[in-house]
């Protein structure tokens, strides 16, 4: 029988692919094990963060296989809905402008349902922000497209998506949330601000690899701010 306590001490001692060879066993005997799948989907994705993007691409399908069934099995499960949201929303980075706007609806979607079922959950809060910012700084093409996929603009802001990011920072403090709602306010033209959270990501924790991304992504943002 699996033992997730012990997944999850791999994984938060940046074992990930001893974690995921855990969830490989599991899966193995029990193939409709939610958990399972979900750890599996969420950590294919943690490891995709430092892959080359041919790489990236099959970790992301392969981790959006495993989330889409475990919503089909535990569809009350928060997480499974976030790790779907996750995973496409990371397949949507290494797509073009037609295929990343028909994914932005299930993005949005997914992570809707795993608020509604955790509204305490800061990954899927995070998720909504990035939907939010990066729909509404979309290109004109882009929103032509946005228009025939959801029958008019979506209600997209910049200032949902401060809200958003907050949201996630509240239940969480860690230095992805505070990247991105850094992003968020230099759209906005809201420098201090944006060079606050730049700040409170570079001394965040970089125990995982997107932590270490990001704030070496955060040191880049605040040299040019």
């Amino acid at each position: 029988m699996v033992n997730l306590d012990e997944l999850d001490a791999l994984h938060q001692q940046g074992k990930f692919l001893e974690a995921i060879a855990g969830c490989n066993d599991c899966l193995k005997s029990s193939p409709e094990h939610s958990e399972c799948l979900i750890r599996r989907a969420r950590w294919k994705c943690e490891v995709a963060a430092e892959k080359p993007d041919n790489e990236k691409k099959d970790l992301f399908a392969e981790a959006e296989t495993d989330a889409r069934k475990a919503v089909e099995v535990d569809p009350k499960n928060f997480s499974a809905h976030k790790a779907v949201a996750v995973a496409l929303g990371k397949k949507s980075g290494l797509v073009g402008t037609s295929e990343k706007v028909s994914l932005s609806r299930e993005v949005k979607e997914f992570a809707e349902n795993a608020i509604g079922l955790n509204p305490k959950d800061s990954a899927s809060h995070h998720i909504l922000g990035l939907w939010h910012f990066n729909v509404a700084n979309m290109g004109w093409v882009a929103k032509t497209a946005l228009k025939l996929v959801y029958g008019g603009l979506p209600d997209a802001s910049n200032e949902k998506a401060v809200e958003a990011f907050q949201n996630a920072i509240a239940h969480e403090d860690c230095p992805p949330h505070h990247i991105e709602l850094a992003k968020v306010y230099q759209a906005m033209g809201k420098k201090e601000d944006a060079r606050s959270e730049l700040t409170a990501c570079i001394n965040g924790s970089d125990t995982l690899p997107s932590y270490r991304i990001a704030i070496e992504d955060a040191k880049k943002m605040l040299q040019k701010l």
